[in-house]
């Protein structure tokens, strides 16, 4: 059992390495990567994507899952609080096993789930997002 949980950490750790680092990639696709003006707008969000990521375990902690991750979904489309919701959706369903019919995951948990697996999926995103921090502040320096 103790394996299981060894298990779950590591491949929790990947996962949030992997989606600092596309985050990353996101905000430096940037076609004009020499003009000054660029290269202080991607320093920028590279540090707003830091200063996100320190913030998300308090959030959870303070507001709960609904509140969070509905301020996340409510950035926009194209909001770096956006890409977190959808990469975070896909690691709760791969943890939890939503049902691939659940269009949105989000909707799902909060009209499906017992009051115990929300529970247990809050407790889940809480350690993801201290990944996620811990990532962000090693690999986005001042």
């Amino acid at each position: 059992m103790e394996n299981h949980f060894v298990d779950l950490n590591r491949r929790r750790a990947l996962d949030s390495y992997h989606v600092i680092n596309y985050l990353i990639e996101y905000i430096e696709e940037s076609k004009d990567l020499g003009n000054p003006k660029v290269q202080g707008s991607i320093k920028s969000k590279r540090e707003q994507l830091r200063t996100i990521c320190r913030k998300l375990p308090v959030l959870m902690r303070d507001n709960g899952f609904i509140i969070t991750f509905a301020f996340l979904k409510g950035k926009g489309t194209s909001s770096i609080e956006q890409k977190i919701f959808e990469q975070s959706m896909k690691w709760i369903s791969f943890v939890f096993s939503i049902p691939k019919e659940a269009d949105d995951a989000f909707t799902y948990i909060i009209n499906e789930v017992s009051q115990k697996e929300y529970m247990m999926i809050s407790r889940e995103i809480i350690k993801y997002f201290v990944w996620l921090k811990r990532y962000a502040e090693m690999e986005i320096s001042n």
